[in-house]
């Protein structure tokens, strides 16, 4: 999809509405742990190679070439150091619903989603102290 220019919905951490306002101290350690996870995929590439070889079930040595395309096109270009919204990419994940979106289901990539969260990380200094 990238290679196409097609915007699309990728990655994401999903919680509900609900969840936001009663654990939101939980889910900013979340994404926290998952921006240094990232990082650390980032700026290690034998680390993410490693972890990638394990969950996709390759060998390192036998499947390094692969691996290494895939860490060049996923981790590097793909993987946003501070993840954000795309709401072009929602709206085309909605667009694929079609008719088989629920009838009284908004149309409106801004209905389901809330930024704030990692906007306050990055406000706090979080993210820019991180890649120091």
């Amino acid at each position: 999809m990238t290679e196409l220019g097609i915007p699309y919905p990728q990655e994401g951490v999903v919680v509900s509405r609900q969840m936001i306002g009663s654990r939101r101290e939980t889910i900013i350690r979340f994404l926290k742990a998952y921006i240094e996870g990232v990082k650390e995929l980032k700026t290690d590439k034998e680390f993410a190679i490693a972890v990638m070889a394990k969950h996709l079930r390759l060998d390192r040595k036998k499947d390094r070439e692969a691996l290494e395309d895939s860490f060049k096109e996923v981790v590097i270009e793909q993987m946003l150091k501070i993840p954000s919204i795309n709401l072009e990419a929602i709206k085309v994940g909605l667009d694929l619903l079609g008719k088989d979106k629920p009838a009284r289901a908004s149309s409106n990539p801004r209905d389901y989603v809330d930024g704030s969260l990692m906007q306050e990380l990055v406000k706090s200094g979080f993210t820019e102290q991180l890649y120091k």
